[in-house]
């Protein structure tokens, strides 16, 4: 193909990447280059290019040569694919400058928060301890190094450290979460309700800290309170999808269904791609035996 060709078929892909794969987000050439050997774009391209070209032309071409199933699982690649080779080009731009700007702490926390996206948990734990050595009164620093801990399941240092970052910097709503977080995964519910307490006294308005708060009362399997925390979140902060699950969970073990199916329904208008949410929309139907509705929402 001749460059100018290619040029103007990048341009293509570019501007209606929605016609390849569901909107695939373009953010940098390793996009096209994660495309490119998946869908033989080029080549699509190449043959309707000096044809009368519209973007519904387009999409039938594609459709045409590929099922639902096929576009649905090279869709999933392509995003993986893209995601990752981000991450490791982040990684290599905080590593540049941890050497470059050595007296910040921001290098070596934005290196060790990409390593947590690549899941590269020993790596972080290395970065994080850097951090942590050099910078020891800066509170990202100690969050990071919690953090770490936490990813690497090491539940009894991840304990200590969340504490120091209680302790030390109260005025962040991290640590008591984190000490709450460690808590529960050592199945310890009676002490993250009282953590769970101490943050949602502390930080009434916070989000994450009304969800651990709700999640401590479903631990102990107090579902009155439980359904009352989590309608709470629901209400205080409709952008996230855990209090309608969290109603709709805790109206399930209510035996409460008709208030299950409703917050099932809140939850699925308002977050229709999450997953969570429409496994509980298919289990409110299951619970009132509407098995037509149930069988068509398992699917």
């Amino acid at each position: 193909m001749h460059p100018y060709d290619k040029k103007h078929a990048l341009y293509i892909i570019k501007k209606f990447s929605n016609c390849i794969a569901f909107n695939i987000p373009y953010s940098s050439h390793s996009a096209i280059t994660a495309i490119n050997p998946l869908y033989r774009v080029y080549n699509i391209v190449k043959e309707i290019l000096f044809s009368e070209f519209s973007p519904a032309n387009f999409r039938r071409y594609f459709f045409q040569r590929y099922n639902l199933q096929e576009r649905k699982a090279r869709y999933k690649y392509v995003l993986s694919r893209i995601k990752t080779r981000e991450l490791n080009y982040n990684l290599s731009r905080w590593k540049i400058v941890c050497k470059k700007r050595p007296k910040r702490s921001i290098g070596l926390i934005g290196a060790a928060q990409a390593c947590d996206k690549l899941q590269l948990y020993s790596e972080m734990e290395s970065y994080a301890e850097k951090a942590i050595a050099k910078f020891p009164d800066n509170a990202n620093c100690h969050i990071v190094y919690a953090q770490a801990a936490e990813r690497r399941k090491e539940w009894d240092e991840a304990l200590e450290r969340w504490k120091r970052v209680s302790i030390k910097y109260s005025e962040r709503a991290e640590g008591l979460i984190g000490v709450a977080r460690v808590y529960d995964k050592l199945k310890l519910y009676s002490q993250m309700e009282s953590y769970a307490q101490k943050a949602i006294e502390k930080f009434p308005d916070n989000a994450n800290c009304q969800i651990v708060y709700a999640q401590a009362a479903e631990r102990r399997e107090d579902w009155d309170n439980a359904l009352d925390r989590w309608q709470h979140v629901s209400i205080n902060h409709s952008d996230k999808s855990e209090g309608f699950i969290g109603a709709a969970q805790a109206c399930d073990k209510l035996k409460l269904y008709s208030q299950m199916e409703s917050y099932a329904q809140k939850a699925i208008k308002k977050f229709p791609d999450n997953a969570k949410c429409q496994i509980v929309y298919a289990q409110a139907a299951e619970r009132r035996e509407d098995w037509d509705n149930a069988l068509d929402r398992w699917k």
